[in-house]
């Protein structure tokens, strides 16, 4: 498995941006179970050397130009230990349905593939050409799929921001909040109700990343979530 201050180095000489990862370097020798999809680990999602066979066979046919793995932005803050992942890059031919199907997403807990990364195109570096007629996919895990234990005395909280972030100039922020988009079994004694924001925030400026308060952060709180809060 690659170091984490070997992807350090990477994203340094790539001009802060996040460095594309092989299959191998992530997976080969990794034994972080909680590095990729630690929210589902536990629940259904199969062992990372699972995951890590379904991207190889995948990444062998001629339809699929390469793989690689997305970096989770959380592990370049300068407390962070070990590596993680936040989602694989898939760059293919066939169609995102043909993909999933390939990959069996739903064993795999994970969400549909959608075009594009996880992040900015841009705030990667080390990106493989992409070939004529090919597309980049992203494979993820999201916070949708909960354990069933949340229980209905729990307010759960799920924060999701999309934030550009590089060299000082403007920052276009989105924050959901709420139990709304929460499975079903969140329901009863936990309130319901989703906040959205839109806003202009500076001096942040042009890098896009992702960040999930959840599982290596959800929090539970007892009581209920008051309408006024949400404003």
């Amino acid at each position: 498995m690659i170091a984490r201050d070997e992807i350090l180095a990477r994203s340094a000489a790539g001009d802060d941006r996040y460095p594309l990862l092989t299959i191998d370097e992530f997976f080969d020798g990794n034994d972080d179970e909680q590095s990729i999809a630690p929210n589902q680990y536990g629940y259904g999602r199969p062992d990372l050397a699972e995951i890590a066979g379904r991207l190889e066979i995948l990444a062998a046919d001629p339809a699929v130009a390469w793989v690689r793995i997305q970096p989770h932005e959380e592990m370049f803050e300068p407390d962070y230990v070990g590596i993680a992942a936040e989602s694989v890059a898939i760059c293919s031919s066939m169609s995102n349905e043909d993909i999933d199907a390939r990959l069996d997403v739903h064993s795999l807990m994970a969400e549909g593939v959608f075009e594009g990364f996880s992040y900015a195109e841009e705030d990667y570096c080390e990106v493989p050409e992409i070939p004529k007629g090919y597309t980049p996919f992203t494979l993820t895990w999201s916070l949708t799929r909960l354990p069933r234990h949340v229980s209905d005395c729990v307010v759960v909280f799920l924060a999701y921001k999309t934030r550009r972030r590089r060299k000082p100039t403007s920052c276009h922020t989105r924050t959901w909040t709420g139990a709304s988009s929460l499975p079903r079994h969140v329901s009863g004694g936990a309130a319901r109700g989703l906040a959205y924001q839109d806003r202009r925030r500076r001096p942040r400026a042009s890098c896009h990343t992702r960040t999930w308060t959840g599982a290596s952060g959800w929090a539970f709180w007892s009581g209920l979530w008051r309408n006024s809060t949400m404003a």
